[in-house]
């Protein structure tokens, strides 16, 4: 989600400033959250309103070609569980990730899995009774 721009800050801020209400029917007004209005007020009074800096989550341990390696084994091995070519990826390039990590990476290369293993159909019948549709004939 991108930031509220600045204007949208200072216009907010401008009306809470010159008492045209109060945090919540200004933050109605302009639809955003009373407690969004009230850190930019209090932002304004410290000197700025511009955005602050992205500063969610940690940065990949995966460089591009830890990337790279992921989707060509990918494509080499089709057959191979997300486990197994995070296996491949510790032995081959000494990195250790999760298989999320492994599956995001192929998420962000448009690259599709199966979504489970190939299984014959069971030589056996179903357990159970057949289903019997209920007759109207007395």
């Amino acid at each position: 989600m991108n930031p509220y721009s600045v204007d949208l800050r200072q216009r907010a801020v401008s009306a809470y400033e010159r008492g045209e209400g109060s945090y919540v029917d200004i933050a109605r007004r302009y639809e955003v959250c009373a407690d969004t209005l009230r850190d930019w007020c209090s932002r304004y009074r410290k000197g700025s309103l511009a955005p602050l800096p992205h500063s969610g989550g940690d940065r990949s341990i995966l460089t591009d070609e830890d990337r790279d390696h992921i989707v060509k084994t990918a494509m080499d091995r089709n057959d191979a569980t997300l486990a197994e070519l995070g296996d491949d990826l510790a032995a081959q390039r000494g990195v250790r990730v999760t298989e999320k990590t492994i599956g995001v990476v192929l998420q962000e290369r448009k690259i599709t899995r199966k979504k489970r293993p190939v299984t014959q159909p069971s030589a056996k019948p179903r357990n159970g009774k057949p289903s019997e549709k209920p007759t109207n004939k007395k």
